[in-house]
């Protein structure tokens, strides 16, 4: 696992390297509305893809309350190529833009959203957690600098909790 600090560049260069080098990359947090949430800015700039304002998005912030500020319309903006997997009309979908999957750094939301999509990586979160986050991409690796290997997305599915590090 590596922690990456607020800065684009840096988030970019880890994640492209990451998105090459293994099957799916997961990022755990800076997709909020203030300064430092950066995520998918970065992730934009890995794929080389700009970001684009999503209607359904926009329509979720209405739906929570969430006055269209500047800041707030950060969240609304995702790298083109993003998918939304939407578990139903009242919550925030999962965003995955290639094979990187972009979640809340919120423990209980990345949980949820964890949970949500753990079947469509080829198991559900008990099964990844014996993914081999080294550097030989194989079918079901998970990249270590993403916000960690198999055994620690389990561990973040199962208790919202988790060590930051280097491994």
């Amino acid at each position: 696992m590596v922690v990456i600090r607020d800065h684009v560049p840096t988030i970019a260069a880890e994640v492209r390297a990451c998105a090459a080098a293994f099957d799916w990359v997961f990022t755990s947090g800076g997709v909020g509305p203030t300064h430092d949430d950066m995520t998918l800015e970065a992730i934009g700039v890995a794929l080389d893809e700009p970001l684009v304002e999503r209607p359904e998005l926009v329509a979720l912030l209405d739906r929570f309350g969430i006055p269209r500020t500047p800041a707030a319309m950060r969240m609304a903006r995702v790298p083109a190529s993003t998918e939304l997997v939407v578990g139903s009309a009242d919550e925030l979908p999962v965003l995955i833009a290639g094979n990187i999957i972009i979640l809340p750094g919120i423990p209980r939301l990345f949980r949820n959203k964890f949970e949500h999509i753990a079947g469509r990586l080829g198991g559900d979160a008990d099964g990844l957690a014996d993914c081999d986050g080294g550097r030989e991409r194989r079918r079901g690796s998970v990249g270590r600098c993403s916000s960690g290997r198999g055994r620690f997305m389990t561990n973040v599915a199962r208790r919202g909790t988790a060590t930051a590090g280097r491994e």
